[in-house]
């Protein structure tokens, strides 16, 4: 399985990391590498995630409330 590293550049996580980064320029970078790691684990460990709304894809949670 290739993991799509989109989602790490995607706008929305953009915005979500410029606003968190306004906050705590720490935190913004902690959530980054957060992401990064995550993703990385995705071709070793596929199937652990649940299947995403578009098919042929998987959803995680990277870090929870």
């Amino acid at each position: 399985m290739l993991a799509d590293w989109r989602i790490a550049r995607s706008a929305q996580t953009s915005e979500h990391l410029d606003y968190i980064e306004e906050q705590s320029p720490a935190a913004a970078d902690f959530v980054f590498e957060a992401i990064i790691k995550a993703a990385a684990a995705i071709p070793d460990h596929p199937y652990v995630y649940r299947e995403g709304r578009v098919p042929n894809t998987r959803e995680m949670v990277v870090l929870p409330n």
